[in-house]
């Protein structure tokens, strides 16, 4: 079962696991510091619950494909946006409330696609947990034939239908790679883990048919 830090209490951050290609994670009291802890997401934070703010973030770096897990007690709102060729995609894990993505109602069947040519914004359901992943645009390209990839600089963020199943195999396989990364972290180190970890998630993402057909 994948741990969650958000439980551990928080510094600001305070750091609580880190490893050069495992798992680092930390616990945020701050919003803005938990947004700027995701690199080369660009984002903002603005916390629309009452109370004090608590969150975590748990990372794992396979190299040309990275896995976040953002957990947080409290109703956000996020803005924020990609450069131009990074696949970034949002499974959610745990949502106690309904959120609001690039103005689609957002719940936890529905997949997040963050990568886009105008931004995201997204306002967190109370007690939220998302899992993301990240792949570069030599990763990315790979996934649907030249004429009809993720050309993400030419769309926009926002829900993509999913089927069901597919969906819930890129879930357990994500979960799966945290559960790992707390047991052993260790094994990250291996570079043929690494890629066979990388192939079996790009399996999964492409099982998910979620070609665009919103391209110019």
């Amino acid at each position: 079962m994948v741990q969650h830090p958000i439980s551990a209490g928080c510094g600001f951050p305070h750091l609580i696991t880190a490893a050069s290609t495992g798992l680092e994670q930390a616990a945020y009291c701050d919003a803005e510091e938990q947004a700027a802890a995701l690199t080369g997401w660009n984002q903002s934070y603005l916390q629309l619950s009452g109370g004090g703010f608590h969150g975590a973030i748990q990372r794992v770096n396979l190299g040309t494909v990275r896995l976040f897990m953002e957990e947080l007690g409290s109703t956000v709102y996020q803005t924020g946006f990609l450069k131009d060729g990074v696949l970034a995609l949002g499974v959610p894990l745990y949502c106690a409330t309904s959120g609001m993505f690039c103005g689609t109602p957002s719940g936890r069947d529905a997949l997040h696609v963050f990568s886009g040519r105008s931004g995201f914004e997204f306002r967190t359901g109370n007690d939220h947990v998302m899992m993301g992943i990240e792949l570069d645009a030599e990763v990315a390209n790979t996934l649907y034939s030249e004429s009809d990839n993720l050309n993400l600089h030419n769309k926009d963020a926002g829900i993509v239908a999913a089927e069901p199943g597919a969906l819930d195999a890129l879930r357990q396989v994500m979960s799966m790679l945290f559960d790992t990364a707390n047991a052993t972290p260790n094994l990250f180190d291996l570079p043929a883990l690494r890629l066979g970890m990388v192939d079996t998630l790009v399996e999964k993402i492409i099982a998910l048919n979620i070609a665009p057909t919103n391209a110019e």
